[in-house]
């Protein structure tokens, strides 16, 4: 395990907007398989209202929603003057009967104002611009990629939504670390068990500047390709620190699990599942679930030791069946 610091630009913040709120809506539609835009338009307009309770005096909608659940559509909301985004997600379908959501969104110009009041490097010095890709949907756990430059250098800016209270909105806005930092960090200072750098280093995405955030990337080695994760434990001021380990792969661990059960009681289960990979980190845990006729039992895994990029760990199966 390898522990490093980035310095990020900008510290976290939090801050809240007011919206029109959210509503929900079930409607029939006839042989089109779709929902016209004209009577989402109307939903809208019945159920949805601004921070005051106002109606809006228009909607309008590009084209129709899909009869399909997950399908979306982005409408315009005007309330005395002002504009709103209005999401509509089909939420199910039965039959001829489409039950949808429509949840206001955060413009991405207030989003990117917030950012530019409430964010500063650690010299104090505010953003030069600040924009967001979109508008940010007002529901728990939404997030948003903001860009910021400040002196000729650009960040991104993670945008979370952590509450949403009637028409209050809140979120937090968190720098992430570039994923490129986070690779060339893993390339100074993992090795494989022979002690070999890394040819390359893959990271999916940057890294929020927030305890608990992790990232997995990828580490290739002689040919040989190795998952490490990334994980943020302490953030002070602008400096954002992060363990770096590798990690064992589920399915190997559930092969390693499955042989030392065969070896313990004498026959092998018939399959055992793992969620997830195993990190290489003593004291690390990973419940997996083991099959053995019509019965399934829990299996507790803890990393007891990591040696050379060996991973020892013990095993511990629950008394009774799930």
């Amino acid at each position: 395990m390898a522990r490093t610091i980035v310095r990020t630009l900008l510290a976290p913040a939090a801050a809240a907007i007011l919206v029109a709120g959210a509503g929900a809506c079930s409607f029939s539609f006839g042989s089109s398989h779709s929902v016209s835009k004209s009577d989402v338009a109307n939903q809208i307009s019945t159920k949805m209202t601004d921070a005051a309770g106002n109606k809006p005096s228009s909607v309008t909608c590009p084209n129709d929603l899909d009869a399909k659940v997950g399908a979306q559509l982005n409408c315009s909301m005007q309330v005395k003057d002002q504009s709103y985004g209005v999401n509509v997600t089909v939420t199910s379908v039965n039959g001829n009967d489409v039950k949808f959501d429509m949840v206001e969104m955060v413009d991405k110009g207030k989003v990117a104002e917030q950012i530019s009041a409430k964010m500063t490097d650690a010299a104090g010095n505010k953003p030069d611009t600040v924009t967001c890709p979109s508008d940010l949907l007002a529901k728990v756990g939404t997030q948003l990629i903001c860009e910021t430059q400040v002196s000729g250098t650009t960040n991104h800016v993670n945008v979370t939504v952590t509450s949403v209270n009637g028409s209050d909105v809140k979120f937090d806005m968190v720098e992430t670390v570039d994923k490129s930092q986070i690779a060339e960090q893993i390339s100074a200072k993992m090795t494989d068990a022979a002690g070999n750098k890394p040819d390359a280093v893959t990271c999916p995405s940057d890294l929020p500047g927030k305890v608990g955030a992790q990232l997995n990337c990828d580490m290739k080695v002689k040919g040989t390709s190795y998952t490490m994760n990334v994980t943020v434990t302490s953030v002070n001021g602008s400096g954002v620190f992060f363990d770096i380990a590798e990690t064992v792969d589920k399915n190997q661990i559930a092969s390693k699990v499955s042989d030392k059960l065969t070896q313990q009681v004498g026959r092998k289960p018939d399959s055992v599942t793992c969620p997830e990979n195993l990190k290489g980190v003593e004291g690390a845990t990973l419940r997996c679930e083991l099959t053995d006729g019509n019965q399934r039992y829990g299996v507790n895994l803890t990393v007891t030791g990591v040696d050379a990029g060996t991973v020892d760990f013990n095993i511990q199966v629950d008394d009774q069946p799930s």
